[in-house]
């Protein structure tokens, strides 16, 4: 139901019982959002999964289709046109470096500098402090 989780958050009474409410709305928790049982079938742009922005007044979800915002009194939805080729720059990009010797956007640094992000978030989670990032890089390949 609509507004189900702001109405939940609104109702705890302190710190730990928003937190146990959160918690128990996360991945794997007792209240989580089940998964699609089949993978769509038309066009779309990338989807990482369950991806929520929260904002001061609403929460805003990227979707395969459109962007999604949820805010306090009613969801609005606003349309993507589909994709052509899904993941034609990707394609592009590895057609280049292969053929034109281009160097990719996304390269092994570009990777490393990713998982470095990814690591950091779950190690500021796990310790609750800011985790310096020390292989971070531009589109250029240069350091960051």
């Amino acid at each position: 139901r609509y507004g189900a989780a702001r109405q939940a958050l609104a109702a705890a009474k302190d710190p730990a019982a928003e937190a146990a409410i959160k918690a128990g709305r996360a991945y794997g928790g007792p209240n989580g959002v089940n998964r699609p049982r089949e993978a769509p079938t038309d066009r779309q742009h990338e989807n990482f999964g369950l991806f929520v922005i929260s904002c001061a007044q609403a929460d805003i979800r990227p979707m395969p289709d459109g962007v999604r915002v949820y805010a306090d009194k009613a969801i609005d939805f606003h349309p993507l046109p589909d994709p052509i080729v899904p993941r034609t720059e990707v394609i592009d990009e590895l057609h280049a470096a292969v053929f034109d010797n281009a160097p990719p956007l996304h390269s092994g640094e570009w990777g490393r500098a990713t998982l470095e992000v990814c690591r950091a978030i779950v190690q500021s989670a796990d310790e609750s402090r800011e985790i310096p990032l020390k292989h971070q890089v531009t589109p250029e390949g240069l350091r960051a």
